[in-house]
């Protein structure tokens, strides 16, 4: 439950966790992985996401699904951002 950003948000379940983090403008996050999968969901601005794989520009509504040990950065728009985050237990 290693998530960047700051925690608006944190509730947790046995079965998974869910949080709201809000995320500053031209924030930078450099390449990380997650130990669960999860499942991220845009809720306002947005960021560019950057992995081996592929580059995706995510912006509000956006969802998007992160296996457990998927390594991406994280480059935020040039205003506030939100997402709201649900980890799944592996």
């Amino acid at each position: 439950m290693n998530y960047f950003g700051r925690s608006l948000f944190e509730w947790r379940s046995d079965s998974f966790f869910v949080t709201e983090r809000a995320y500053g403008p031209r924030l930078r996050i450099a390449s990380h992985e997650h130990q669960s999968p999860y499942l991220n969901i845009v809720t306002r601005g947005g960021y560019r996401e950057i992995s081996p794989r592929a580059t995706h520009d995510c912006s509000r509504a956006t969802v998007v699904m992160h296996p457990a040990g998927a390594r991406h950065s994280d480059h935020f728009a040039d205003l506030d951002s939100r997402c709201l985050v649900v980890e799944l237990d592996a």
